[in-house]
């Protein structure tokens, strides 16, 4: 997938979201799914506003190693929050944690069946520009 076109859309909805890119040696800790992604659109500072008035807040690749540690997920990889609940990619799938009960928990079924169904769905959901 080429994401020209999700980063127009993202900065169109707030002109405050900004993207860069990285070498391919910066991505390399990164689960496999996501290492296009950043070298291409490293989320400089993104939050993104829903439909449903939800934001979800893509991280940038210089806090992705801290934020494994503060969240200290074991099964996935977090790249991005809803509303602060975590939001990790697992064997290519993308799952959303429910926050509350004291520790990390993820449903079963995961949210969607890919990272780039992840931003499909993004964009699908996107507020309108105020």
């Amino acid at each position: 997938m080429r994401y020209g076109s999700f980063i127009v859309q993202i900065e169109h909805q707030d002109e405050r979201n900004q993207f860069s890119t990285v070498s391919e040696e910066a991505v390399d800790f990164l689960p496999n799914p996501l290492r296009e992604f950043y070298m291409e659109a490293n989320p400089e500072d993104v939050e993104i506003i829903l439909e449903n008035l939800t934001s979800i807040r893509l991280y940038p690749l210089h806090q992705l190693r801290d934020l494994q540690k503060e969240y200290k997920i074991i099964q996935g990889f977090i790249f991005a929050t809803l509303e602060g609940d975590p939001i990790v990619i697992n064997d290519g799938k993308v799952f959303i944690a429910v926050h509350g009960s004291g520790a990390w928990t993820f449903e079963k079924e995961s949210f969607v069946e890919s990272f780039d169904m992840f931003l499909e769905y993004i964009i699908k959901n996107l507020k309108e520009k105020d």
